[in-house]
C-alpha cells in the first residue's frame, strides 16, 4: 500500500511515509484496507448465496406450477371418466327399463 501511495504522489508522500509519527497511521490504513478486501470477498459470497436462493425459489415455484398442472389434468380425467361412465350407466339403465317395461 505504501508503495502504491508513494508511486502516485511522489516525494511529498515519500517524506510522510518515512516519518515515524505517521507509521501507526499507515499501519492502521493498511489494516483497514485489508478489512475492506475481506468485506468485499464476504459480500461477493453473500451475493452468490442470494442468487442461488432466488434460483432455488424460482425452481420450487416452477415445480409447484407443474404439480398444479398435473393435479388439474388428473382431476379433469377423473371428471371425464365419471361423466362418460355416468352416461353409459344411464343409457344402460334406460335400455334395461325399456326391456322390463316393454315400451
Amino acid at each position: 500500500m505504501k508503495d502504491g501511495l508513494s508511486g502516485m504522489m511522489g516525494e511529498q508522500v515519500e517524506e510522510l511515509l518515512r516519518r515515524e509519527e505517521n507509521k501507526g497511521l499507515f499501519d492502521n490504513l493498511e489494516k483497514a484496507s485489508q478489512r475492506v478486501e475481506i468485506a468485499k470477498t464476504q459480500l461477493a459470497f453473500i451475493q452468490k448465496q442470494e442468487l442461488a436462493l432466488k434460483q432455488y425459489k424460482d425452481y420450487i415455484q416452477q415445480l409447484e406450477g407443474n404439480a398444479f398442472q398435473v393435479r388439474f389434468g388428473v382431476i379433469n380425467k377423473i371428471k371425464y371418466f365419471y361423466l362418460s361412465t355416468k352416461k353409459t350407466l344411464i343409457a344402460s339403465l334406460v335400455s334395461l327399463l325399456i326391456k322390463i317395461v316393454g315400451v
